[in-house]
């Protein structure tokens, strides 16, 4: 019985065995049927056709890559590039990573000139991002240099942004100080160049971030708005020379000297300072007889009297990086490095002919044998000095001045434009940069990379 039955399994299996074989070879004669008829229905141009069939054999068999790239060349074939754009980003998306990319990056560079011709770098700029830092297992050099040279041509592109000023500042906290022309006061202006102030003050300082633009000079009288535009505080101490410290205070000068005073104008009996430089709020460097001395918080931190006579600072943003800043005594300049818990400092870098504060935490320009380069918060040399004038890098690039005219350069050096402009200010984390153009007139432009990051 057992011999029996051991037979009638046996049978079965071989049964199972030639069925399985024969639906496979049905299957695989299924599937390059469609093959041949897609690739017939090519031949005659009959793209539409072709994608039919080739729809079909995925169905029998999902896993040929090569079929997937045909459906989307005859999309393109056909020249519907909506279906065609959209079939080949789907491709890429779900190509698989264990098998060969000769297809994928082919894929990808039509892409790419796709929208590059088209002008559309909002989905590019994305797309060339990515690819910059994407790896292939096959030869991607054609695609990685295609991938490059647009990069480099799209930096240059930008709107212009017609302010027609005579002065625009660098940016802080989206904001920028205007001038216009004929005019004394001042105005804040978005990075769209609209006012913020309807109010026509004679100073704006650095914004207060709970405020809005605090503190203002209006009328001969210094006072501190709400960032709703409502006026808080009045000052009737008749002080002058007012200068932003931190949110809670502010220093003034009054009979000669310098004082501290709360954002309410009032008196803290702390200061009598002959001279005050703020180097970021809450931190500043104050003189007195010929002595400079580090004020950080309510604290004074006494410094060498040979250290410094002056230090580098700009009128608006970020003056350290890293609580490091610049100092100059006698034409010389150095880069030091404050540590505000132990309230010590230390010498990082030594005799530079002029310097420019830190923007953003990114490396400060440094003038050395009478040429500016760039150097880190640590006193890393990042860019060896040969330009003729330049500015601190902020948010991924730098104002420098080659041939009499300012262009703008990325952190390893390359030119982002041609030298075009009279002068530069600090771009934005967006992409807004004051330029001042050949009429002699401050405007705005926006760098086309920037806003599509």
């Amino acid at each position: 019985m057992k011999h029996i039955c051991a037979v009638i399994m046996t049978s079965l299996f071989i049964v199972l065995c030639v069925l399985l074989v024969t639906e496979s070879r049905d299957v695989t004669g299924k599937y390059e049927a469609c093959i041949k008829q897609a690739k017939e229905q090519e031949k005659k141009g009959l793209y539409l056709n072709a994608i039919s069939k080739y729809k079909e054999a995925l169905e029998i068999y999902n896993g040929d890559q090569n079929i997937k790239y045909q459906i989307v060349c005859n999309y393109k074939n056909m020249g519907n590039l909506d279906s065609w754009i959209t079939a080949a980003k789907l491709f890429v998306d779900n190509f698989p990573e264990d098998i060969d990319d000769t297809i994928l990056i082919s894929t990808y560079r039509e892409i790419i000139e796709y929208y590059y011709e088209n002008k559309d770098y909002e989905n590019l700029i994305p797309l060339l991002n990515q690819l910059r830092d994407k790896t292939f297992s096959s030869d991607a050099n054609i695609l990685k240099e295609k991938v490059i040279d647009y990069y480099q041509e799209i930096r240059s592109i930008y709107t212009v942004i017609n302010c027609n000023a005579e002065y625009i500042s660098d940016f802080y906290q989206n904001f920028a100080l205007e001038k216009l022309e004929g005019e004394s006061n001042q105005y804040l202006i978005s990075e769209t160049g609209n006012h913020y102030n309807e109010e026509k003050f004679e100073e704006i300082f650095l914004l207060d971030a709970k405020n809005g633009y605090s503190l203002v000079k209006e009328n001969g009288q210094y006072k501190v708005y709400t960032a709703n535009g409502y006026l808080k505080e009045i000052d009737e101490n008749e002080i002058t020379d007012v200068k932003y410290y931190s949110n809670a205070y502010l220093v003034g000068k009054k009979d000669g000297k310098y004082h501290m005073y709360t954002s309410a104008f009032q008196s803290t009996d702390f200061g009598n300072w002959d001279d005050f430089y703020l180097i970021s709020p809450g931190i500043a460097c104050v003189s007195t007889d010929g002595i400079y001395q580090l004020l950080v918080g309510n604290t004074i931190l006494e410094t060498e009297d040979d250290i410094w006579e002056s230090i580098i600072y700009n009128d608006r943003g970020i003056k350290e990086n890293n609580r490091c800043f610049f100092v100059g005594k006698e034409g010389k300049y150095k880069l030091i490095s404050l540590d505000i818990e132990k309230l010590e400092y230390k010498v990082i870098l030594e005799d530079l002919e002029d310097a420019q504060a830190f923007n953003t935490y990114e490396p400060a320009a440094i003038k050395k044998n009478e040429k500016w380069g760039f150097v880190s918060s640590t006193g890393e040399i990042v860019i060896e000095p040969k330009y003729d004038e330049a500015k601190s890098f902020s948010y991924g690039y730098a104002p420098v001045k080659i041939n009499g005219k300012w262009t703008l350069i990325d952190i390893e050096g390359m030119q982002v434009m041609e030298p075009q402009f009279e002068d530069m200010g600090a771009p934005t984390e967006s992409g807004i940069v004051p330029v001042k153009t050949e009429s002699g007139k401050w405007d705005l432009i926006s760098l086309f990379i920037k806003n599509y990051s």
